[in-house]
């Protein structure tokens, strides 16, 4: 539990230095955001410690597995986390322990590249209302969101339409919510993205979201962010940033359309890191 308690200190600390000698920063604050319930987003969980403390969130791939950041997880030990599903509060749900981590075998802690883990419950979910799966977005997905679907500026949302981010992060008041929040955000090209950040720090199986004062920080780090259009699917995972909802500053997103190979491979397996 060091490590996690490790984690949740620096990204506290990260919080107070000045944009303008920015650092990356693992998103765990919402801004701009309004509440739910989690009718509304079934598939989303909360990721607790043993004590029961809310330090990330996944969402559910099927009955057994849950995906969510490789950062949320890594160095983690089954027994170091609990699963929560089906609440729309965060004192409330169902609890259920995990019997499997796995993240990412080429997963950075510097550049945040492959920044998605998988983990496997001791018990099967049983399917209700404020319980179910979200399709991962097709392999198609890759080139889909490259660029823009207009030449506006800032950019329209591209042809996934537009995005949505929830969680239980902190609120832009530093308070924490007891109620699920979530926000809209738009997408953001690769090359404006890139110019925001550096060339070398967005690669291709990353995507931008977000716009000041409303951004990928909308949401708990290791939680989805979904395209609602033409049913939901799951096309990213919220990974780190800049601030939150600071003006030229997305959040990034790892693109799970990357990265279905992996998950197909390895929600077969029962074998820990």
């Amino acid at each position: 539990m060091f490590r996690l308690c490790l984690l949740l200190a620096i990204s506290a600390l990260a919080y107070g230095r000045n944009i303008q000698t920015p650092q990356k920063e693992f998103i765990n604050r919402i801004v701009g955001g309004d509440a739910t319930t989690i009718e509304n987003y079934p598939y989303i969980v909360s990721l607790r410690t043993s004590g029961n403390f809310h330090f990330c969130a996944g969402s559910i791939l099927n009955t057994d597995w849950i995906v969510t950041a490789a950062h949320c997880v890594v160095g983690n030990r089954p027994s170091e986390q609990v699963v929560v599903a089906g609440s729309t509060y965060i004192g409330q749900g169902n609890r259920l322990e995990v019997a499997q981590v796995k993240w990412h075998e080429d997963y950075s802690s510097s550049t945040f590249e492959n920044d998605i883990a998988l983990l496997r419950l001791a018990t099967p979910l049983e399917w209700s209302d404020s319980i179910q799966g979200v399709g991962m977005a097709p392999d198609s997905d890759q080139n889909a969101v490259r660029v823009p679907s207009s030449n506006s500026q800032p950019p329209s949302f591209s042809e996934y339409g537009p995005l949505e981010v929830m969680g239980w992060g902190r609120l832009a008041d530093g308070t924490s919510p007891e109620q699920l929040q979530y926000v809209e955000v738009p997408f953001v090209n690769d090359e404006l993205c890139r110019d925001a950040y550096g060339q070398g720090d967005i690669a291709d199986h990353m995507i931008c979201a977000g716009e000041a004062n409303k951004d990928s920080c909308q949401g708990d780090s290791g939680g989805p962010i979904v395209n609602q259009v033409g049913g939901t699917t799951q096309v990213g995972i919220v990974s780190w940033g800049y601030g939150c909802g600071v003006d030229g500053f997305p959040g990034v997103y790892t693109e799970v359309a990357y990265f279905n190979d992996w998950i197909r491979a390895n929600v077969n397996t029962k074998v820990n890191h």
